[in-house]
């Protein structure tokens, strides 16, 4: 049986951004034994202090609000009845993640960012946390930050895109049991997000105009277009024998002599149309 998992939204702590997962199938939870006080004989109990909230503690790992060092972001697990765990502290942002199915088995939650560690372990911008044991394995391979990953169940593969560098690939690369170079060789520009469409196709945005493998022009409103192919008319040429052919100034690089130069009538307004 496929087991479930899904991903939940950022929650803010100040000026840093928590993490979380919610509750995947395969990892289970242990309540907190009740505590042995009886308060039966206090009557009304108040409880004093530097807090502005307060909440039950039910399950055996359950934290409240973690203290972040600048930039730092925690990787949460939510309980059932809304309460956190910390499951691992990167040391820099947390920007995406996915649960990696293969082979119809949860193999972990792929975890991307910034960070060079996920809960103490070395990790450049990518790693494996694992919901059964709660390992983090270490992906490594990229050289920079990793923006999206998209977890692709069929085909038991990991999208990846950032700006980064990794195998022959720039900016995008594939995860199947290690990393694979996409046919494409990524892109020339960063890689913000993955999806796939309704027909299986991979679609990667970003801010990029051009395939890794390939070059494009430096002035990107400029381009060459074929004329000696093209169709060419012109208007109002002039009469004059070999000055009224309109293909004479195509790729023409001699004098402006007769075959190669075309002219217009005297005082005559006209044109010269290629398409």
């Amino acid at each position: 049986m496929r087991p479930s998992a899904c991903l939940s939204r950022p929650l803010a702590f100040g000026t840093t951004l928590a993490i979380f997962l919610s509750s995947v199938s395969a990892r289970n939870f242990t309540s907190a034994p009740s505590p042995n006080i009886d308060l039966s004989g206090l009557g009304r109990v108040a409880l004093a202090g530097d807090f502005d909230s307060i909440s039950l503690y039910t399950y055996q790992g359950q934290t409240q609000n973690a203290n972040f060092a600048n930039g730092s972001q925690y990787l949460f697990s939510q309980y059932p009845d809304g309460s956190f765990q910390s499951l691992a502290l990167a040391d820099a942002f947390i920007t995406t993640m996915c649960p990696f199915v293969s082979h119809g088995e949860l193999q972990g939650v792929v975890v991307g960012g910034n960070f060079t560690s996920l809960g103490g372990v070395p990790a450049q911008g990518i790693a494996l946390w694992n919901a059964n044991t709660t390992k983090i394995t270490p992906l490594d391979g990229l050289s920079g930050s990793v923006s999206a990953v998209y977890c692709d169940d069929e085909s038991s593969t990991v999208y990846v895109g950032g700006t980064f560098t990794g195998g022959n690939s720039t900016n995008a690369i594939a995860w199947v049991s290690g990393w694979t170079n996409l046919p494409f060789a990524g892109f020339n520009g960063p890689v913000t997000s993955i999806t796939k469409s309704s027909n299986g196709s991979i679609i990667f945005g970003g801010s990029f105009d051009g395939l890794g493998n390939t070059t494009t022009p430096t002035n990107k409103d400029v381009q060459v277009i074929n004329l000696s192919a093209g169709n060419i008319t012109s208007g109002a040429s002039t009469s004059t024998s070999g000055f009224s052919d309109p293909r004479n100034i195509i790729c023409q690089t001699g004098d402006d002599t007769a075959g190669n130069t075309w002219l217009l009538e005297d005082n005559t307004p006209g044109f010269w149309r290629g398409s």
